[in-house]
């Protein structure tokens, strides 16, 4: 709904006068309170009807309440207690890393040479067939 010029003049200047609607009295709160903000397009059940001011003040809004809830998080006792935990530390000997010898890296290179190629042949089949479908489907649609 579109505001003729005059309503829309008296609203920019600050000059709106509230009009008494029988459906504003639900007893949820009056005009210029949070309900009447943030749950205006609850109660006209339209989203065609909201302005992008509505938007950005409904977001800020939703920004502003998120803070507030990560700030009063912040304050809250934390879960774990302060103070150090001991930790017990047993040292053990532990053998050195070697490199592998050249046969494991030459049967891990021919295992993964082997599964790339498997998995392009799959790849290129599925892309081939999807393709063909494609193709069929246009040609089927131009041919009628």
């Amino acid at each position: 709904m579109i505001p003729n010029s005059t309503n829309h003049d008296n609203v920019m200047r600050g000059k709106a006068q509230y009009s008494g609607r029988a459906d504003d009295n639900c007893g949820c709160g009056g005009a210029g309170t949070l309900y009447s903000v943030m749950f205006a397009t609850l109660s006209n059940f339209s989203l065609l009807s909201v302005s992008a001011t509505g938007v950005a003040v409904r977001a800020v809004w939703v920004i502003a309440l998120a803070l507030i809830a990560l700030a009063v998080i912040d304050r809250m006792k934390p879960a774990t207690p302060r103070r150090p935990i001991p930790v017990r530390v047993d040292n053990k000997a532990a053998p050195l890393y070697r490199e592998p010898d050249h046969s494991n890296r030459r049967r891990s290179i021919a295992q993964l040479s082997g599964g790339a190629v498997l998995l392009g042949a799959l790849l290129a089949s599925l892309v081939g067939f999807l393709l063909a479908i494609i193709l069929e489907v246009v040609g089927g649609l131009l041919r009628s």
